[in-house]
């Protein structure tokens, strides 16, 4: 697959266009454009710049984004790589999700995490796009870029997986990890790998260069052409390139040990492995030692919930049992990790439009207090929208999604919709302390 991207001079610019995003199991496609040229952007009475020209203008004056200084966490390329290797030199362990295997040590673990909020997989490739789109921000405190993007920073004041990669030259390339879209920080600052950043908004981001260029049409991330980023919303991805723009919500990763039957939304990728050499191999060579060391640190990944149970969590309890939610969310990951055709779910189908299986693995349900977002395409942004029934009114404007979409009512998992206004509460309470 090839993107074309334009010069002031008329003349094409050609670059295979897949790069991967990690989100681990719901990471982007990101289609990026050419190589960088530039020139002034007064060409022309409307003050735009051809991308290309902006990216290459930027290049020759060595434009940095003024909020990186000191809050990105920065290594020498291949310092990753020496952390897995070194992890493999010690006896490992094997742990087995379905017919999976997965080799892990306390060393192993530990290179992994270091990896999961710190290793670039590739996407400094595109740092000199990537640096338009933030010259394009106009942001220029650590602060404002933060809270405009939902960009999540630790108590050191570094952005959790914004990565420097330090190159034999000296300069420094910037790009991404996991944790941008899998981690966030707790009251104190702390980072809580495998929950997911619910405020990170990509498509806002990318949005920033719309009003600064001439080519709009020629700009991508995955399916989505730039005109509608600014619709999809915080917190959301389309992680498949199938031709159709569906948006989905980025999971919490608290449960990988209890996905047996596949992962991704629906299933469609047998293991772990797969799934991450798929989403994380498309255009960068990802060494093997790297991946275990990833995937020995994802499956330890766990948040436990600080709520106390009392007499309203343990009347909820009841009535998850008594309604039968166990059957498919069962502890102690609240999944089955199977999936459930379509037909009986019947919730947004989008995601699984031009894919297969037809249906949806069942979604965990840890750490639902801290979740933003419900349902696959985030439509709902709360617990207690999930159980009103008002939702599946053909007129009923979802929240979580911007009215531009044009979608109208929240159709599907119709169970629990019945219950009285004290059962809910009850169902509710007790759903936020898993």
């Amino acid at each position: 697959m090839l993107r074309t991207f334009s010069r002031s001079d008329g003349r094409r610019l050609r670059r295979p266009a897949l790069a991967a995003l990690m989100a681990a199991l719901a990471a982007a496609a990101l289609t990026l454009p050419g190589s960088p040229v530039a020139q002034n952007p007064g060409t022309g009475t409307d003050g735009l710049w051809w991308s290309a020209d902006l990216v290459r203008h930027l290049d020759e004056t060595g434009w940095e984004p003024p909020y990186f200084d000191g809050t990105i966490r920065t290594q020498p390329d291949g310092y990753h790589l020496g952390l897995a290797l070194r992890a493999l030199d010690s006896p490992t362990t094997t742990v087995a999700v379905g017919d999976a295997v997965y080799r892990t040590s306390p060393q192993l673990v530990e290179a992994g995490r270091e990896i999961f909020r710190n290793y670039h997989f590739g996407t400094h490739q595109y740092w000199e796009f990537r640096r338009a789109i933030d010259w394009a921000t106009g942001a220029t405190d650590p602060g404002e870029y933060a809270s405009r993007y939902g960009v999540k920073r630790d108590h050191e004041g570094y952005f959790v997986g914004l990565v420097g990669i330090r190159q034999r030259d000296g300069n420094v390339l910037y790009g991404h990890s996991c944790a941008l879209c899998h981690s966030n920080v707790d009251g104190q600052g702390r980072i809580v790998d495998g929950l997911a950043n619910h405020d990170y908004d990509i498509g806002k981001y990318y949005d920033a260069l719309r009003p600064k260029i001439k080519d709009i049409a020629d700009i991508f991330l995955g399916d989505s052409a730039l005109e509608v980023l600014r619709f999809q919303g915080p917190g959301r991805t389309d992680s498949t390139m199938d031709s159709s723009w569906a948006p989905m919500r980025v999971p919490h990763l608290l449960a990988m040990k209890g996905f047996a039957h596949g992962v991704r939304a629906n299933g469609d990728m047998a293991n772990l492995w797969i799934q991450c050499y798929r989403n994380l191999n498309g255009s960068y060579a990802v060494e093997s030692e790297i991946m275990e060391a990833l995937m020995a640190y994802m499956l330890t990944l766990e948040a436990p919930n600080p709520r106390p149970r009392g007499d309203l969590e343990r009347q909820g309890e009841e009535i998850f049992r008594a309604q039968r939610c166990h059957r498919c969310h069962a502890p102690p990951y609240y999944s089955t990790g199977q999936v459930i055709d379509w037909e009986v779910i019947r919730t947004d189908a989008d995601r699984i439009r031009n894919g297969y299986p037809k249906g949806y693995k069942v979604a965990s349900l840890l750490r639902l207090d801290q979740y933003g977002l419900f349902l696959h395409d985030g439509s709902l942004t709360s617990l207690e929208q999930m159980f009103d029934p008002e939702r599946l009114k053909p007129d009923y404007a979802p929240p979580g999604l911007h009215p531009a979409r044009g979608k109208r009512g929240v159709p599907g998992h119709p169970f629990g919709l019945h219950l009285t206004d004290e059962e809910r509460t009850a169902l509710v309470a007790f759903l936020k302390s898993l």
